[in-house]
């Protein structure tokens, strides 16, 4: 999976991705400095980035709907949270694969709409899934174990 990394987290995030077989792409090397969150956004749509950021606006879901996206993960941690904690956080989400593996990202591209062809047929014969009023099933068990990533973190 290919994951965009928010500036609000430390640059060595890369690294940690890298070593549960992720790609990272920096949104600090990919844009200007102070990018608006919206840009952001679009810049992970665009390049079909699974979103990564300890900024919580990302998590409303009438501004960033799930389904327009290859992914949002909005880390809730407390704003004094150092590297080490941030880091071990996520050490702790990536250790979950089958929580990982939730994120559309790491869905064959074709499959995300329900369409049974070809990746380049995708683009002719399906649309994406309607806006949903109520969160994916993913992006809920994403918020049950908040507490729990939230206490591994701080230990």
């Amino acid at each position: 999976m290919h994951f965009l990394i928010d500036a609000n987290l430390p640059r060595s995030t890369a690294q940690l991705l890298a070593r549960f077989g992720h790609e990272a792409t920096d949104v600090r090397d990919a844009l200007p400095g102070k990018t608006p969150d919206a840009e952001v956004a679009r810049y992970a749509q665009t390049h079909r980035l699974a979103l990564l950021t300890r900024d919580f606006d990302f998590a409303d879901i009438r501004n960033y709907p799930p389904a327009e996206y290859a992914g949002l993960v909005a880390l809730n941690l407390p704003e004094d949270a150092v590297a080490a904690v941030v880091l071990n956080a996520l050490e702790a989400l990536l250790s979950q694969p089958a929580l990982v593996n939730q994120l559309p990202a790491a869905w064959p591209l074709w499959n995300r709409a329900g369409c049974d062809s070809d990746p380049p047929e995708f683009e002719r014969s399906c649309r994406a899934p309607p806006h949903r009023l109520h969160p994916p099933a993913w992006l809920t068990r994403a918020s049950r174990l908040e507490g729990r990533l939230t206490r591994a973190a701080t230990r």
